[in-house]
């Protein structure tokens, strides 16, 4: 089954607010390491069918672009090795 995430980013404008972000509303494993390769390999070893939407990204997109548009990529590169895996991204 399908588990659907919404994660608001309207406050998120560091890698650690993002990163703790993440942690706080996906199921990450305890041992996550807070950074975009952890995330990377959360995203492609899970076994569960996982429809993450980010939103509100506009504030990070003016305050970090560079690391939102890395998260970006990942999250694309992410979902072509994983069936089981999609993520969206709004403004």
């Amino acid at each position: 089954m399908e588990q659907v995430f919404y994660i608001d980013l309207s406050n998120v404008t560091a890698k650690s607010e993002l990163h703790d972000t993440l942690a706080k509303e996906l199921p990450l494993p305890e041992h996550y390491g807070h950074n975009l390769d952890a995330f990377y390999d959360v995203l492609t070893e899970t076994t569960e069918t996982w429809n993450i939407i980010i939103y509100n990204t506009s504030v990070m997109e003016k305050e970090n672009p560079d690391y939102l548009n890395r998260l970006k990529k990942l999250a694309s590169r992410a979902q072509k090795e994983s069936n089981n895996l999609k993520i969206r991204f709004y403004p």
